[in-house]
């Protein structure tokens, strides 16, 4: 598995709060700065006439990933 899907890095704001000069549209992935200052990458899952949520959990979150490994030599 990527890693753990955890619902506490879901954020649900107020339409006011998010910026005016962009449209928060379904997947759309943005940059937003936390209160520490760091910047991180959230996707918006969901979009009302009053509120965005703000997903901040990596595309992979909970899935489980397979890889084709091609051995070319042994040392």
């Amino acid at each position: 598995m990527f890693g753990p899907y955890r619902e506490e890095i879901i954020r649900t704001i107020a339409r006011s709060q998010f910026p005016t000069d962009l449209e928060p549209k379904l997947g759309r992935r943005l940059n937003a700065t936390r209160t520490d200052g760091q910047t991180v990458t959230v996707t918006v899952t969901d979009v009302t006439e009053s509120s965005v949520t703000l997903d901040a959990a990596h595309p992979l979150a909970g899935e489980y990933l397979t890889f084709d490994v091609e051995f070319v030599d042994i040392l």
